[in-house]
């Protein structure tokens, strides 16, 4: 019997399955998803999800099965899925650094006339789109010159230009303050309800998933295990499902007494330099300090100051009771400051390099013997030595980086610092994009780090995140420091009203009324 058209899915999987090399890593998969759906993926990193949303895209081929976009199998890979209207957002950021965010944002879609791009209607069409996600730039700003969260919502305003019938959404707030994921919500429900736009929602942040989603497809090892209403079920069952296991929630770090602390590592008085105005902080060994803040507040700026990947123009840093002036990376690092970047793909791994040629890679200056010889021994036992510390599994250093989860990915990054025992280690959204699991191990990892003696910078936009790891949090708006939000007054509603407030602690922003229209979901469940 044929389905009435508003019976039809816009979403239909048919046994869709996906080998690689003769290993299976889908297995089957049934699922639909009706018009106008804003539909949960969940999953561990490595469950299949990225692989399941590839296909849906066009990108891959599955080895059996179909997709059905409102009941027309898709037969002929990307471009058939794009006409059919499906538009999927890469965790990893496509887009092309040397172009301009106009031309990024209508790229393959770029006004001309005769043969000429109309560069006024190209600006234009650019603002409509960054206007949409809340993201004040120039169109003529260079990509590579935005921070990793502008250029996430750059990535959404381009899916949005294409109006898509099907949008796939993979971690799109991992590097977004609540103000920007607020935006976002809001723009996803308009679209919902007003045109009818189907949305595939991955993410790792539960509390969202609560906020934005109706049901909740969880996948294990290539298989869909179960499909949740999200408002009949815990936190707790879905880290269940995804699991297959138990996994408490994250707990807070037990912090270190201050009077336990050890000397001030890091001091900044009056700092300054790009994105940056006159910032002053003290952060003392075996302290966790966070940097919090919205998008474009500065956060990642002043740590590449103190990482020496850029040039201050004034006030000082103080590190380990000296004053420096790092004129780079390298310098830094011999000091024993290790800074680990937000986008782990592009600035902190060689991804078609091996695990044990990633985990290896800061040690070397060590580790090399006059003549610059590393022994292969020594060399072996450094890589098994970070993997397994770092808790990366499959511990295998033979495994190209590129072909690794997330979570593994994230695990490197922050785990090849560990042999050089930094004494200040700064990271840059430590868990961007991982599953819980990893989450909790990273989490672990920083504690250690800083039980260790070292002093730690984190920057996050999960305020979860930074109320869990952190002894302290630092606020920062505008490249200032907007405030502190101390063990006395520990709540995210305080560290939302310091980043959205200005410096004069005026209060009716844009960025405060939506974190206040959204203040009650997005800490619901955290």
């Amino acid at each position: 019997m044929t389905e009435a058209p508003e019976q039809t899915p816009a979403l239909r999987l048919r046994g869709v399955s996906k080998s690689y090399a003769g290993v299976e890593v889908l297995h089957s998969i049934d699922l639909e998803v009706r018009r106008g759906e804003i539909r949960a993926i969940l999953g561990e990193n490595g469950a299949g999800k990225s692989t399941l949303m590839k296909i849906i895209a066009g990108l891959t081929k599955p080895s059996n099965g179909t997709v059905e976009v409102d009941g027309r199998p898709l037969e002929h890979g990307m471009r058939d899925a794009r006409k059919s209207g499906v538009v999927l957002v890469h965790q990893e950021l496509s887009l092309v650094p040397t172009l301009s965010v106009a031309e990024n944002c209508l790229l393959g879609d770029t006004p001309t006339r005769a043969g000429f791009v109309r560069r006024g209607l190209l600006a234009k069409q650019a603002r409509e789109a960054l206007q949409l996600v809340g993201l004040r730039c120039h169109p003529g700003t260079m990509t590579e010159k935005l921070s990793f969260a502008e250029r996430q919502l750059v990535e959404i305003a381009r899916a949005l230009r294409q109006k898509p019938r099907v949008l796939i959404l993979d971690e799109p707030t991992s590097a977004l303050s609540p103000g920007e994921t607020a935006r976002l919500f809001a723009l996803l429900r308009r679209l919902n309800t007003e045109e009818g736009t189907t949305v595939l929602y991955i993410s790792h942040r539960l509390p969202e998933i609560r906020a934005l989603c109706e049901q909740a497809s969880v996948l294990r090892d290539g298989h869909v295990v179960a499909t949740h209403r999200v408002a009949e079920v815990d936190e707790a069952t879905l880290v269940r499902s995804m699991v297959g296991r138990e996994l408490g929630l994250l707990h807070r770090r037990t912090s270190v007494p201050e009077s336990e602390l050890g000397p001030v590592v890091l001091e900044t008085v009056d700092l300054s330099g790009p994105g940056v105005d006159k910032v002053s902080l003290q952060v003392r060994a075996g302290e966790v300090c966070g940097i919090g803040g919205l998008v474009g507040a500065g956060r990642t700026e002043f740590a590449r100051l103190i990482a020496g990947l850029a040039t201050p123009t004034g006030g000082s840093i103080r590190y380990q009771g000296e004053i420096v002036r790092f004129r780079s990376a390298t310098q830094a690092v011999r000091a024993g400051v290790a800074y680990v970047p937000e986008d782990r793909q592009r600035e902190g791994l060689a991804l078609d390099l091996s695990s044990g040629e990633n985990a290896l890679a800061p040690s070397l200056p060590r580790l090399a013997r006059p003549g610059g010889w590393i022994r292969s021994q020594v060399a072996r036992k450094t890589e098994l030595r970070v993997l397994n510390d770092a808790g990366v599994y499959p511990a295998d250093p033979s495994m190209t980086v590129r072909s690794l989860s997330g979570g593994n990915q994230q695990k490197i990054l922050i785990g090849k610092w560990l042999p050089l025992e930094p004494r200040l280690l700064i990271l840059d959204e430590p868990t961007r994009g991982v599953d819980v699991g990893a989450k909790s191990d990273l989490h672990n990892l920083v504690d250690s780090v800083a039980r260790s003696g070292a002093a730690v910078l984190v920057i996050s936009s999960d305020l979860p995140e930074l109320l869990t790891l952190a002894d302290r949090i630092v606020v920062m708006r505008d490249g200032r420091v907007n405030g502190e939000v101390g063990r006395d007054d520990w709540s995210e509603e305080r560290v939302m009203e310091l980043a959205a407030a200005s410096a004069d602690h005026r209060t009716g922003t844009e960025d405060e009324l939506a974190l206040s229209a959204t203040r009650g979901n997005l800490t619901e469940g955290s």
